[in-house]
């Protein structure tokens, strides 16, 4: 964006100090926040009060978790059928942990062609999942060369 001379961006001004911040005003600005904020506690956000699903961390981020998985399974144009309620009861259920790690509980679908429901799904370990994924490529190359080499083959 042009401008004409001597003329500056609102956005481009003096900051700091220079602009008059000093740790006074900072913290009278500060006090202020604060006391607003008491006064108006549906504009404090944030904060685990303020959770849909309570104060406990662990479950805020399995909520999160949930939100990401589905969001997940509609970007593949899976079909998800699993309802926040239902997540959380297999995860309070679940024999070991949730995570990232190979040993580490995580839900897989039982068959792959399905969409996302409770009768189509199971607690895997990360390892046994990611092998079983692995092996389903191995399948759909081994029937993609099969194809390939009967349209090669010769006809009789």
């Amino acid at each position: 964006m042009t401008f004409k001379k001597n003329q500056i961006s609102w956005n481009k001004g003096k900051t700091g100090e220079a602009a008059g911040w000093s740790d006074a005003r900072r913290k009278q600005a500060s006090e202020r926040q604060k006391q607003y904020m008491a006064e108006n506690p549906r504009y404090n956000v944030g904060g685990p009060s303020s959770w849909i699903t309570g104060p406990d961390p662990d479950i805020h981020k399995l909520y999160y978790r949930w939100l990401r998985s589905k969001a997940q399974a509609r970007y593949w144009c899976q079909d998800w059928a699993i309802i926040w309620e239902d997540y959380l009861n297999i995860y309070k259920t679940a024999p070991g942990s949730w995570g990232r790690n190979a040993n580490d509980l995580h839900l897989t679908r039982i068959n792959t062609k399905q969409g996302w429901t409770l009768d189509n799904v199971k607690l895997a370990p990360r390892n046994q999942s990611r092998k079983r994924s692995n092996n389903v490529r191995k399948k759909r190359k081994d029937t993609l060369m099969a194809k390939i080499q009967r349209l090669i083959k010769p006809a009789k």
